[in-house]
């Protein structure tokens, strides 16, 4: 796998990861644990009355259980409830069956309550033998890169290729510059190009960095299409409509690949649906405002970075 392929499906994985919820989530789970380990992993659902024993899917070469939680709104209270609620359910199965507890959770950068933490921590002193642990994001993101590319692309079909990008052209990004100049315009400043170094004072990984640089690349058929627009303020509205919403992200203190994705999701709105060239197109799009400082902090402005 490439670099540039790589990039793409951990970017992909970051927005599946983010935007899945509730049962969803654990679906999504289940299927990347089937993938990795297809004859070790059982996954599990309610059985009536029985429920799912307090257990969403077991390993048992390593006497694993999983439990997942990834709700609409998460309340500390909620959560602490939960991981009580299925720790002490499990408990009855733990001597027959598992020696390992795992709290698989969809929490932005893998960034949990020290409250969380530290009930992991009970448990194991409580119960001698007994292993309790969190996965987020990156023990996600480890499983996954060892998929073979076709388990990924069954995993997160839609993952725009380089051939996606060679084949853009204008008429791929008319309809998405069409849906975002619908929004309001908020007073925003100028437009002017980035300093050297953006990535790197933005913290972006370089799966971002890579997947910005190959926009890039692409971004002059943005250019092109907002020269030729008739009303020259359209390319104007679209740069401070993505600065506005840049800058909520930002104050929501969100970690800046998260903030890139939810970027993605923003520019892709009700026109996603999993349609290669189009992602490919939005990812110009964003590279574009990147390029040209409407997203992500120039060095010496304030922002999400250090």
């Amino acid at each position: 796998m490439t670099l540039f392929q790589q990039s793409l499906f951990e970017l992909s994985l970051r927005l599946a990861f983010h935007e899945k919820r509730g049962d969803e989530f654990q679906v999504f789970f289940s299927r990347l644990m089937g993938l990795r380990y297809p004859t070790e992993f059982m996954a599990t659902r309610p059985w009536g009355k029985l429920g799912d024993r307090k257990c969403d899917g077991y390993h048992a070469p390593t006497r694993t259980l999983f439990q997942c939680f990834a709700p609409n709104d998460v309340a500390l209270a909620d959560t602490l409830g939960k991981m009580t609620e299925d720790f002490t359910g499990a408990l009855p199965h733990q001597k027959v069956f598992w020696d390992r507890w795992v709290f698989v959770h969809n929490a932005p950068e893998g960034r949990l309550p020290t409250d969380v933490v530290q009930m992991l921590a009970k448990f194991q002193h409580d119960h001698p033998g007994v292993t309790a642990e969190a996965w987020g994001f990156y023990a996600l993101r480890k499983l996954a890169l060892e998929l073979s590319e076709v388990d990924l692309r069954s995993l997160l079909p839609a993952i725009p290729t380089p051939a996606d990008f060679a084949d853009l052209g204008l008429r791929d990004l008319e309809p998405i510059v069409a849906h975002l100049a619908t929004g309001e315009e908020p007073q925003e400043g100028e437009v002017s190009p980035p300093p050297p170094g953006k990535i790197a004072h933005n913290r972006l990984s370089p799966a971002a960095a890579r997947q910005l640089t190959l926009g890039m690349a692409y971004s002059r058929l943005l250019k092109q299409f907002l020269a030729a627009m008739p009303d020259k303020t359209d390319g104007d509205r679209i740069a401070a409509l993505f600065r506005a919403k840049y800058q909520l992200l930002a104050r929501e203190g969100g970690e800046p690949d998260a903030i890139l994705m939810d970027l993605f999701a923003f520019a892709a709105g009700p026109l996603r649906s999993g349609n290669l060239r189009r992602d490919a197109a939005v990812w110009t799009v964003l590279a574009y405002l990147f390029e040209h400082c409407e997203i992500f902090e120039r060095p010496g402005e304030p922002g999400n970075a250090p």
